[in-house]
C-alpha cells in the first residue's frame, strides 16, 4: 500500500515542481527590427543566426518603415535599434556554451557584442551577405574574448570579406584582400598573403602567435595592431611598412629573432616606432629568394634562426662521436617565406653537431652548419 502511494507524488512532482532558476532558451527572436531574425542553440553547441521567414515588413512601426527593407537582415543599426548598445543580448546566459558560430544567408550586419566573452568557441562562419561586422577602436568587437577561436570561414561571393587560413580580412571595392581585420586566438603561426596593405587595430594583439610573417605588400598598421603577443618569438617582414599606428609593436616580449627581406640600409630607413620596439631581437636580413641558416651551441642545445622561401624545406640536425659515426638524427619541416627559430634536442657528451637545410628533393639550400 505504501508503494502506491508513493506513484502519485512522484507524478505530482514531476508535474509541478518549480522551474530551475535562471535556465536560459535555447532560441528567439532578435534583431534591428526587433525579430526580424532568429537564433538557436543546438545541443552540440552550434550557435546560427537566419532572417526570420515569419517576419514582415508590415509589422515594423509606420515611423521605421522606410528602413524595413534595408534593414531586414540587420542585427544592429543605429536607426532603429532594440538591442540599444547595451552589454546584453538575448543569449546572454549561453555564451559559454556556444562552440560554433553560424551566420546563414540574408543576415547582413552583427550587433557591436554578440558574440564576446564565449570561452569554448571555435568556429565561426559568415554567409555571402554578411556585410557590416562592428569595428570600432578597440578593433572587431564581435567576437573579442573567445580564447578557444581557431578560424574564420567565410563564404564563397561575400563582397565585403574574406578568409585565409582561417583568419579574417576586409576586402576594398575591386573585391582583393587588403586588410587584415582578425587573427583568431587559436592561431599559432601564420604567413599573411602578399597583397595586403593594413592591419586593423587589434588585428594580431594577444592571441597565441608564435611565429609571424608580414608580406612586402604591408604599408599600414592601426593602433595596438600587434600589441600584447607575448609568445610571439620570431617575426618576418618586409621594408614596406611606412605607416605603424600608434603601439602596434609593443608588447613583443618573447621576440627573439626579427627576419627583415631587406638590407642594412632600408633597415635603418625603417620607421622608429618600428625599430625601437624590435631592437631587442636579433635582425636577420634576407637576401631575395635566399635561405638562411644561422646557428649556436651550448652545452644545453643547438639553435637556428631558419629561412627557407620555398616549400618543402627541412632542417635537419645530426651528431656524430669522434670517429665520425651519426648518433642522433632530428628533423623539422619549415614553413615557406616565413623565418622562424627552432631549438633542438641537446647534444650528448663530446659529440659533434651539424646542422642542414635542405630542399623537399633532400638537395642542400644552403651551406651546412658545422657546430663542435
Amino acid at each position: 500500500m505504501k508503494r502506491l502511494c508513493a506513484v502519485p507524488l512522484i507524478l505530482f512532482l514531476l508535474l509541478f515542481a518549480l522551474p530551475v532558476s535562471g535556465a536560459a532558451e535555447t532560441g528567439g527572436v532578435c534583431g534591428a527590427l526587433g525579430d526580424n531574425l532568429t537564433w538557436s542553440l543546438d545541443a552540440g553547441g552550434l550557435f546560427t543566426v537566419a532572417p526570420n521567414p515569419a517576419w514582415s515588413p508590415d509589422s515594423v512601426d509606420p515611423q521605421y518603415a522606410k528602413y524595413a527593407e534595408d534593414m531586414a537582415g540587420n542585427m544592429f543599426d543605429e536607426r532603429y535599434n532594440f538591442l540599444n548598445l547595451s552589454d546584453s543580448v538575448p543569449w546572454d546566459g549561453l555564451r559559454q556554451d556556444i562552440r560554433a558560430v553560424e551566420i546563414r544567408s540574408g543576415v547582413t550586419s552583427l550587433t557591436w557584442n554578440c558574440f564576446d566573452g564565449c570561452p569554448n568557441l571555435t568556429a565561426v562562419s559568415l554567409s555571402d551577405t554578411v556585410g557590416r561586422l562592428f569595428m570600432g577602436s578597440m578593433g572587431m568587437t564581435n567576437f573579442n574574448n573567445c580564447p578557444a577561436l581557431a578560424r574564420f570561414d567565410v563564404a564563397e561571393g561575400n563582397p565585403n570579406y574574406g578568409s585565409r587560413d582561417g583568419v579574417l580580412y576586409g576586402r576594398d571595392e575591386t573585391g582583393l584582400l587588403r586588410t587584415l581585420l582578425m587573427c583568431p586566438a587559436g592561431v599559432t603561426a601564420l604567413t599573411v598573403p602578399e597583397g595586403v596593405t593594413a592591419v586593423a587595430a587589434y588585428g594580431l594583439s594577444g592571441g597565441n602567435l608564435t611565429a609571424l610573417s608580414l608580406p612586402d605588400s604591408l604599408t599600414d598598421t592601426s593602433p595596438f595592431s600587434l600589441t600584447g603577443c607575448d609568445r610571439l618569438t620570431a617575426l618576418t617582414l618586409g621594408s614596406g611598412l611606412e605607416r605603424p599606428g600608434h603601439a602596434s609593436f609593443t608588447g613583443l616580449s618573447a621576440l627573439t629573432d626579427v627576419f627583415f627581406r631587406g638590407t642594412p640600409d632600408q633597415w635603418e630607413a625603417m620607421p622608429a616606432a618600428v625599430r625601437d620596439n624590435l631592437s631587442a631581437a636579433d635582425v636577420h636580413f634576407l637576401t631575395p629568394d635566399a635561405p638562411l641558416l644561422q646557428a649556436a651551441r651550448t652545452d644545453a642545445s643547438v639553435s637556428a634562426a631558419l629561412y627557407s622561401p620555398a616549400d618543402g624545406a627541412a632542417a635537419c640536425c645530426a651528431f656524430y662521436d669522434g670517429s665520425g659515426r651519426m648518433l642522433s638524427l632530428e628533423t623539422v619541416s619549415l614553413p615557406a617565406g616565413r623565418g622562424v627559430r627552432q631549438w633542438f634536442s641537446a647534444p650528448p657528451e663530446g659529440a659533434s653537431a651539424r646542422l642542414f637545410l635542405l630542399d623537399r628533393t633532400l638537395a642542400p639550400l644552403a651551406a651546412a652548419a658545422d657546430l663542435k
